[in-house]
């Protein structure tokens, strides 16, 4: 809308003017929830390289793919019991 003017815009020119700014400038995330998926991916790397590692060990390479998977598998899902565990807490007390 090129054309839109502020002052002399009715109501449903203004909701169409929004909806085309939230598309060409959608909402950023926060600075936490950036954080906390780059933890996320972190924890995630670390488990695998430690599953990989410790598969390796045990049954070279065919091991060390399915452990690095299972330990990857493993880390998501305490992240996952972990952050509804504290949306569950915070629900409570808000």
């Amino acid at each position: 809308m090129p054309t839109f003017n502020a002052q002399t815009a009715t109501i449903a020119d203004s909701r169409q003017y929004v909806d085309c700014v939230s598309l060409v400038y959608p909402h950023q995330a926060s600075g936490e929830t950036v954080f906390l998926e780059k933890a996320l991916i972190v924890c995630l790397l670390v488990g695998a390289a430690i599953g990989a590692v410790r598969g390796y060990q045990e049954d070279g390479a065919v091991g060390s793919a399915m452990y690095a998977l299972m330990f990857a598998g493993i880390v998501f899902s305490l992240a996952l019991a972990l952050s509804l565990l504290v949306v569950c807490i915070w629900y409570l007390f808000t």
